[in-house]
């Protein structure tokens, strides 16, 4: 669904709860007006993250001054970016609650256990419409599945977004 749907889908009843994207987005976007609940903690979206694509044999070619400032350039500029969307989600998150009645609700265990058991699911056996993506992903898969072993999904908090998810930052959902 177009994110210029939402809201009136929630409004008039067509959908019975959206995920959009954070506090800060779901407050610029008036989606409190029609969503009455927010539940946390948004498990399928840790954190977000800026990317610089570059082509690695120029990046290796230069110098090691220039190179270590390029990495450095992109490393500050993502954190910095989280740093603010990490502060503008915890002053959203508290303006919905405070200022617009909106009820904060944490999802039940038995919901983020389904949750989990369907992204490993997922990651095991991916649904024939996204197995072409899927295949590519897999290195992404492994490297993620390395990164967090003995940890469950649906509960893993990026500690970058901790700000976030102290507050119980999540998404909006509509009774």
């Amino acid at each position: 669904m177009p994110g210029s749907e939402i809201f009136t889908s929630l409004q008039t009843g067509v959908i019975d709860a959206s995920d959009w994207v954070s506090p800060y987005n779901d407050l610029a976007f008036g989606l409190y007006q029609a969503a009455q609940y927010y539940y946390y903690p948004g498990w399928q979206e840790p954190c977000a993250v800026l990317e610089l694509t570059v082509n690695k044999q120029k990046l290796a070619e230069l110098p090691d001054d220039l190179r270590a400032i390029v990495i450095e350039a992109a490393r500050s500029t993502n954190q910095a970016m989280l740093d603010e969307y990490g502060r503008r989600n915890a002053e959203a998150l508290h303006t919905l609650v405070n200022e617009h009645g909106v009820e904060l609700r944490r999802l039940p265990d038995a919901v983020l256990d389904v949750c989990a058991t369907s992204v490993v699911m997922c990651w095991k056996k991916p649904p024939p419409w996204t197995r072409s993506t899927a295949r590519s992903g897999t290195p992404c898969r492994r490297s993620a599945s390395a990164f967090r072993p003995g940890t469950r999904w649906a509960r893993r908090r990026c500690t970058i977004c901790a700000a976030e998810h102290a507050l119980g930052a999540s998404r909006p959902v509509r009774r």
